[in-house]
């Protein structure tokens, strides 16, 4: 663990998940409006 290359991993790793958060919380909305649109067309 005192390695510096398992360092930026770890960064790397919390960046991942935070930008996968982001992804599915913009990703939610869009789908949830798509599936609205397709019915009443």
């Amino acid at each position: 663990m005192s390695t510096p290359s398992t360092m930026p991993k770890l960064i790397a790793n919390k960046q991942n998940v935070a930008d996968k958060l982001v992804v599915s919380r913009t990703k939610i909305p869009k789908s949830h409006k798509k599936e609205n649109i397709q019915p009443e067309s």
